[in-house]
């Protein structure tokens, strides 16, 4: 079990992918709780590739191949956090305010977990990383936990108009 001591209350926070289904970051947020009442929950990064393509007829592909990021959003919002984003959550890993971290990840291969993302966890006291490749987080963590893709497992996403699906 994973444990805090009493005085780390709002040292903990969970990456949560938004390649993880509604369910399955429910159930991480609420295992974070547990721990750490104050836990902090954090959006994962956004993957952008390229620019949106919109379609005659009104279809548009979107940049952003991100299929639960709204999810993510409004589940953060349910355990009443603030979305904060990756990109911030990197400033308060430098500033040493948080003692441990959980990385839910499961993206394609991008260069979002590059050697300089992965310094920035270095001295945690706890760095638990769940993802289908090695990277360099993987490599420094203190328990690797392999993830599932989207094809091996169930759930729910909430889609970029707000739609369950």
């Amino acid at each position: 079990m994973i444990t805090l001591s009493e005085n780390a209350a709002g040292k903990l926070a969970g990456v949560l992918s938004p390649y993880l289904s509604v369910e399955e970051a429910y159930m991480l947020a609420k295992f974070l709780r547990v721990i750490d009442p104050e836990a902090e929950l954090v959006l994962g990064p956004m993957p952008v590739v390229g620019e949106d393509e919109r379609f005659p007829n009104g279809f548009t592909i979107h940049a952003e191949k991100a299929p639960n990021r709204r999810g993510i959003e409004m589940l953060v919002a349910h355990f009443g956090g603030k979305v904060l984003s990756f990109v911030d959550f990197q400033k308060e890993l430098d500033a040493k305010t948080v003692r441990a971290v959980w990385v839910s990840a499961g993206y394609k291969k991008t260069d979002w977990n590059d050697e300089t993302t992965a310094r920035k966890f270095a001295g945690l006291d706890l760095l638990v990383v769940q993802d289908l490749f090695a990277s360099p987080l993987w490599n420094m963590a203190t328990y690797q936990l392999p993830g599932g893709s989207f094809a091996e497992r169930e759930g729910s996403y909430v889609n970029f108009q707000d739609r369950l699906q």
